[in-house]
């Protein structure tokens, strides 16, 4: 699906700053953009590394332990940040594609 703005969609007048500060957090990881999978959940697990996923509305990043499981809800935008060293077991549903998820790209 098209890039939608996420701005409108879950963030409210003063989450502009934070999405601003996200976007430049992201681009300089490599990743210039947001997703999220409109029927099913995705789960992340850190093998070795390090990594960080950015989950929800509320934009948090979060520091991923090796070995924790990561649940991240169906609709719930996300984006996962590797290190280059890092190796993260990333488990979705067969039929996940662009098709049914949403993304939101940054300039």
């Amino acid at each position: 699906m098209a890039g939608k703005d996420i701005t409108r969609l879950c963030i409210s007048s003063p989450g502009v700053f934070l999405l601003q500060t996200l976007e430049n957090i992201l681009m300089r990881s490599g990743t210039n953009y947001l997703e999220r999978h409109l029927l099913t959940d995705e789960v992340f697990v850190l093998l070795s590394g390090e990594a960080r996923l950015v989950i929800g509305c509320d934009l948090s990043k979060t520091e991923m332990r090796i070995g924790n499981i990561y649940n991240v809800k169906k609709g719930v935008y996300h984006a996962l940040l590797m290190e280059k060293d890092a190796k993260v077991l990333i488990v979705e549903n067969h039929n996940t594609s662009r098709d049914n998820t949403e993304y939101y790209y940054f300039r």
